[in-house]
């Protein structure tokens, strides 16, 4: 409060640090009054001590104990690290910009030893060091062997005076001052009393002052509640500040690591206390660390290839390669790579940390193990941003984006084994479809900004890659000529991220949630990253652009589908997106207006967005929400409306998925939605091009022989028990309505003019008219009234039956007429006659009998009367009890006998001659037995029966047929 705040003040400006040396100001100032005891009041009180004595100093302008220090400006920080971040703008704040070079203040010439002071932050500092080592010093319950050394508090105090060290000199007499003689505090009025009760007043306060200190012999955890939230609130921005600033400007190994430690607790406090908004600050800031690292490791990959592995060595950078150090140690590829470049090695703190479990926090005590952190300060900062998204996901919000373009780098530098790669299509034998034009461009895209962004060996820029790490050269030209065979997947920098990667578990961090508003957060933020909302030419200029949309496309396709449960909330995310770059948008240019497709412009993305489509609708079509069925539906009509010109490049994908989704969930479609119409236009769009319709045929032939299979035999017993062998697997009206037109348009050609689907297509018509029928029967059996849903419509017949005569049963080839014949044979016998209007049957008729084949192909010939025999006996009793039709009976019955005879004129040696005896004798015969028709057509039956008689009497080979009519009609006089 501010009143509070002015009487602090006052009540420091009555004391008098004239004169006195630094440990003699602060046992006078805490003699003066009772230490309370939370390390908030304490902060607060040494700040006005260090501020009084500050003023104090400026106002003595004291000059006692100077010392030459002309050697000091010389000295400078090793950097191992390129351009690391650093605070940049005026008002305190940190810059998201990492780039720039830290250099070391420069050192005076004079250093004062009784107020070496550049500031009072540098007292107020120093005054909570010597507290922490007046309790470490003398503390009761601390062994000798572990209290502070010399060396140690000289360390610890590193850099804290503006950035300058202050004087050895000055830091050793004041650690002797506090040795020989401890600060005493007021002990009457202390509650424990002694150097045990300061310690436990200070406990909180211990990482705050320094990270460094020998851990206290007390703890004391409290319950932190509203009060504690509102204090980590008002001082969370500067902490982060202040200890970024530390993470970003030292290259003391130690206090990096000690740093990274502090924004890591920082964040775990930020979760605990539900600051989201704290927390992603902090995260963000961690994965732009993490960002450059990988980019830079992505840079080393395409500058050299690995010096440490030869030709068919071992990859793995764990394993030896014959390559020692000083010491006759053998060496990893990591270790002599990373000693090739002249860079630190990695350290052993967070090796370490690679086989523990990712969730425990680590306390670094040993300094040795922490050798090299700020030379891989990106790689620790990745790993700990990692771990944090993975404990906190929920909590995770601003910093998606920046995750995002760090799983990006990842990716580049082949960190994601199991993210990485897109999963596609296959063909029947399992082998991936190959990659389309579209891929291929974009692939050359990456490769070609790879190699650029790349210095030349000539280049003056060599070095400023290699120096990321360290200052070192380039290998030599005698190491890159033995790397000459080797792959950039090779890198053991790479590995080291790939392990991170695992041990982080980044693949359930993406896909593995329950939690489908995080879900959604997710979805949203990846979709988003995909291809912004605007069209923003600063985003999508960016080389790589496509090659990272198409794999966070990917990411968002799988968290789709691990997700069935709430597919029917998440895929309006997907469809929304999907429309913005495929239905077509209005544009203005030069005042007039044109509608383009947003998507066209990035031609691989839009490849992806229609696999997703497919592969979506493959998963989910069975998830029983309705709406979710029509998302699905109205995604697949998107691909429809894409232009031919590019639907061609990628129909060899579109067959693929059209046909999987056919194969797998035609029993799901409902005749009274568009489930059906959606899937004939898909197929059909597929089979235009030849590399889709392989797949669209094979699709349709799958379908219909396991529905063929799933028929029951006539041998199967009764229809009740024929009912447990999964019958419900059927065609319904619209599917067989769909199957058929698909395969008329294949018999004919339909397709590019392209006939080699001709033979098959006339089997599966077959089947698919002739299982109609069968599941017209059973469900005339089982409820008494015929499903009309399971014939085909009247026209199909009538295009099926045109189709196959024309183009099969008249073709040059042999076994095409055969195969077409035997279609048209089975269609007779598995149609009702009455389920087919009069008038459509004698379209039929007529076109047999009016244009056979010719007669120098007697095997057609011989088919084609086989053909009219099946037609007489199958249609004869029926057509023929109406008086209606026995016009246009008799003319087709002259036609037939006219075949009949030019048959016959082929000569008795001939197979057409005996063949044509055979069938017309049987015909009669049938024709002349006793039920063959006892209705209104009896009569004209009879006559049928003699006109083709007569043409047999002709050539004296009536013998059989006339025995068997005497019989007939002497058994029927008998009667």
């Amino acid at each position: 409060y501010p009143f509070h705040a002015e009487v602090l003040e006052s009540f420091a400006s009555l004391f008098d640090f004239g004169g006195m040396s630094f440990s003699g100001a602060l046992r006078t100032f805490l003699g003066g009054f009772r230490l309370p005891g939370e390390a908030q009041c304490i902060d607060r009180l040494m700040e006005a001590f260090a501020t009084r004595l500050y003023e104090v100093q400026l106002s003595a302008g004291s000059s006692v104990g100077v010392v030459s220090n002309t050697t000091a400006r010389d000295q400078s920080v090793e950097k191992t690290m390129l351009d690391p971040p650093r605070r940049g703008n005026s008002d305190g704040e940190f810059s998201s910009g990492r780039s720039g070079t830290l250099d070391p203040p420069a050192a005076s010439d004079e250093v004062d030893l009784v107020f070496p002071f550049k500031s009072s932050d540098a007292a107020f500092i120093l005054s909570f060091s010597t507290i922490m080592l007046n309790t470490d010093l003398h503390n009761r319950n601390m062994k000798d062997e572990k209290r502070m050394t010399q060396d140690q508090f000289i360390r610890n105090n590193r850099g804290i005076n503006d950035g300058a060290d202050l004087p050895s000199e000055f830091l050793t007499n004041l650690y002797y001052e506090i040795k020989n003689d401890e600060i005493q505090v007021n002990q009457d009025l202390l509650q424990d009393g002694g150097a045990d009760a300061f310690d436990g007043l200070l406990a909180k306060a211990n990482d705050v002052a320094t990270p460094f200190f020998t851990q206290s012999a007390h703890h004391k955890f409290l319950q932190a509640g509203i009060h504690e939230r509102d204090m980590f609130v008002s001082i969370c921005s500067a902490a982060i500040n202040a200890i970024s600033a530390v993470f970003v400007e030292s290259w003391d190994d130690v206090l990096v690591t000690k740093a990274l430690d502090g924004l890591q607790n920082s964040a775990y406090i930020c979760s605990y206390f539900g600051l989201d908004e704290q927390f992603n600050q902090i995260l963000e800031l961690l994965l732009g660390f993490g960002l450059d690292y990988a980019g830079s490791v992505t840079t080393l990959m395409y500058t050299t290839k690995p010096v440490d592995v030869e030709a068919g060595g071992d990859t793995s950078g764990t394993q030896s390669n014959g390559i020692h150090n000083d010491n006759g140690q053998a060496m990893s590829n990591l270790e002599a790579e990373l000693m090739a470049r002249d860079i630190p090695p990695l350290p052993e703190s967070f090796l370490s940390t690679l086989t523990t479990d990712v969730g425990s926090q680590c306390v670094h005590t040993d300094i040795s193990d922490m050798t090299g952190s700020a030379a891989h300060r990106g790689l620790l900062s990745l790993n700990c941003a990692l771990t944090l998204t993975k404990q906190h996901l929920s909590f995770v919000r601003e910093a998606w984006p920046m995750l995002l373009d760090v799983i990006f780098a990842l990716r580049d530098v082949n960190a994601l084994p199991r993210l990485s790669d897109l999963d596609d299509f296959a063909d029947s034998r399992g082998n991936p479809l190959p990659t389309s034009v579209f891929a291929n461009r974009s692939h050359q895209r990456v490769n070609e900004y790879m190699e650029s962004i790349a210095p030349s060996e000539k280049s003056s820029n060599a070095g400023f890659f290699s120096s990321f790490f360290g200052f070192g050269q380039s290998p030599s030209s005698q190491e890159k000529e033995v790397n000459d065979g080797n792959t950039q997947k090779l890198f053991p920098l790479s590995e080291t991220l790939q392990q991170v990667v695992q041990c982080a578990q980044l693949d359930k961090i993406i896909m593995k949630t329950n939690d489908v508003a995080m879900a959604k957060r997710i979805l949203f933020a990846m979709l988003g990253s995909m291809f912004p909302d605007e069209d923003d030419e600063d985003i999508t200029s960016d080389p790589l652009f496509e090659h990272n949309s198409v794999f966070v496309l990917e990411l968002a396709a799988r968290l789709l589908i691990s997700n069935r449960a709430h597919a029917a909330e998440l895929y309006p995310i997907f469809l929304t997106k999907f429309q913005q770059l495929i239905s077509p948008q209005i544009e203005e240019t030069d005042g007039s207006s044109k509608n383009i497709i947003l998507g066209l412009k990035f031609p691989y993305i839009l490849e992806r967005i229609v696999v997703t489509i497919l592969r979506a609708c493959i998963h989910l079509f069975d998830v029983p929400e309705v709406c979710l069925r029509d998302q699905l539906n109205r995604s697949l009509n998107l691909i429809a409306t894409l232009p031919s010109s590019y639907t061609k490049a990628i129909n060899e994908r579109i067959g693929c998925g059209a046909a999987i989704i056919l194969r797998g969930c035609f029993y799901l479609f409902d005749d009274s939605s568009d489930d059906w119409s959606t899937i004939k236009g898909l197929l059909d769009l597929a089979a235009q091009d030849k590399s889709g319709r392989g797949f669209v045929f094979d699709g349709i032939a799958s379908v219909i022989d396991s529905i063929d299979y799933a028929i029951p035999s006539a041998g199967d017993g009764d229809m009740e028990n024929s009912d447990e062998n999964k019958n419900d697997v059927q065609l319904s009206k619209c599917g067989v309505e769909v199957m058929a037109s698909l395969l008329l348009k294949f018999m004919d050609g339909s397709y590019e003019d392209d006939v080699s689907f001709k033979v098959p297509s006339m089997t599966y018509i077959n089947k698919v008219y002739s299982f109609s029928q069968h599941f017209s029967d059973r469900a005339l059996a089982g409820d008494g009234s015929a499903n009309s849903n399971a014939h085909l419509q009247e026209n199909e017949f009538v295009t099926m039956v045109t189709a196959i005569y024309n183009d099969a049963c008249l073709a040059k080839d042999g076994a095409t007429v055969k195969k077409g014949f035997e279609s048209l044979q089975g269609l007779v016998l598995s149609t009702k006659v009455e389920s087919i209007p009069v008038a459509n049957w004698f379209t039929f008729l007529d076109l047999v009998a009016t244009n056979p084949p010719g007669i120098t192909s007697q095997e057609a010939r011989v088919c084609s009367l086989s053909l009219i025999g099946r037609l007489f006996l199958t249609l004869m009793p029926e057509l023929s009890n109406q008086k209606d039709n026995w016009s246009q009976l008799e003319d087709w019955t002259i036609s037939v006998a006219s075949i009949v005879s030019d048959n016959l004129q082929a000569g008795r040696a001939t197979s057409l001659f005996e063949t044509t005896v055979q069938t017309v004798t049987n015909i009669v015969n049938v024709m002349s037995m006793s039920g063959f028709n006892e209705g209104e057509g009896v009569n004209f039956c009879a006559w049928v029966g003699e006109t083709l008689l007569f043409e047999l009497e002709k050539v004296g080979a009536c013998g059989g047929a006339t025995s068997m009519i005497a019989a007939t009609r002497g058994n029927n006089n008998s009667k």
